[in-house]
């Protein structure tokens, strides 16, 4: 199993299938973008952008309170649903868990546990950089009200206490 750093993750699912220029964004997710928007765009933080479109996407405080008042149809998106409802890693008993901000070093030890050969190395881990952008996830959660950003934490708290995430400092 492999996990990521919750609001990391719901950032990156964003600017993937959700934002517009997001390399996912066509078929059912520029519908779904196009359906957050005008459901949730009525409580933007930024009254001026109540009427904004966006050329039809959601922006990522759409998607936040989507995630936090939608329906489970609107919310049960494998890119975004929690560990805990997709994956039951407290019923399942995984034999190993990979982080995403640590993904290097711990595809090498799997390599390591596993005996793999050189050959096996690049056909199935080729070496690669995994990196997070914790910057971009405070730049995008601060367009989100405080008070929704802790209701989307609660959301997740399970994720992040069973991961050993920490809750951001500046929630």
């Amino acid at each position: 199993m492999t996990v990521r750093n919750p609001f990391s993750r719901l950032v990156s699912a964003y600017c993937n299938k959700l934002h517009k220029d997001g390399i996912g964004h066509g078929g059912i997710f520029k519908i779904l973008s196009k359906r957050m928007s005008e459901k949730y765009r009525h409580m933007r933080k930024n009254v001026t952008e109540r009427q904004e479109t966006y050329g039809g996407s959601a922006t990522f405080e759409d998607f936040v309170n989507c995630l936090v008042k939608g329906s489970k149809e609107e919310t049960s998106d494998a890119h975004w649903r929690t560990y805990a409802n997709q994956c039951h890693p407290c019923v399942h008993r995984y034999d190993y868990i990979f982080k995403f901000e640590s993904m290097a070093e711990d595809v090498l030890y799997l390599e390591e546990k596993l005996n793999f050969t050189a050959e096996d190395r690049k056909a199935f881990f080729p070496l690669r950089q995994y990196k997070s952008q914790p910057d971009l996830v405070k730049e995008e959660f601060a367009k989100v009200p405080r008070e929704t950003a802790l209701k989307l934490y609660e959301l997740y708290r399970e994720d992040f206490e069973n991961f050993g995430y920490e809750r951001p400092k500046w929630l």
